[in-house]
């Protein structure tokens, strides 16, 4: 039996207006967009591994995964991230991929314009959501923003 290269399927979706269907697509494979994305972040990695004074034809595909588990993962995720940022390997990956607490490290960097360049404000920014001073007010007017946006997420509500 063949796989179908692409499958439209129609949904529908209630997060704002009520009634409007949304159009899910599934796709077997790499769209050409990615596919161009990796191959300009290889000129990338290339140059990184210079640096680094190895000297490859090809830049391999390197990608970082990390568990969930809780706070722990969170903060492991940070750990790791600026230790490979810290010597240099940060900029030879590709993907990285992780699992429940582990993307609120992640998705904090997304969400900051400079994130990835930045990981010592992204750690500052973790040490500052895990501290005491925790107030329900300001969580409160956290969510009550994120829901009046139209792009927000469930890391919204994280911390």
């Amino acid at each position: 039996m063949a796989i179908p290269q692409q499958v439209a399927c129609s949904a529908k979706s209630h997060p704002g207006k009520c009634g409007e269907s949304s159009d899910i697509s599934i796709c077997y494979g790499i769209s050409e967009e990615e596919k161009a994305a990796v191959r300009n972040w290889g000129k990338h990695v290339l140059k990184a591994l210079m640096i680094l004074g190895l000297n490859v034809k090809k830049a391999p595909m390197v990608s970082v995964l990390v568990s969930g588990g809780g706070l722990r993962a969170a903060v492991a995720c940070q750990g790791i991230l600026s230790e490979l940022s810290h010597v240099g390997l940060l900029d030879m990956v590709t993907y990285i991929a992780g699992v429940s607490d582990s993307t609120w490290c992640m998705s904090s960097l997304y969400t900051q314009s400079d994130g990835w360049q930045n990981l010592v404000k992204a750690e500052n920014e973790l040490r500052r959501r895990l501290q005491d001073s925790w107030k329900f007010s300001i969580v409160l007017d956290g969510l009550c923003e994120a829901a009046e946006r139209d792009d927000n997420s469930l890391t919204d509500f994280c911390f």
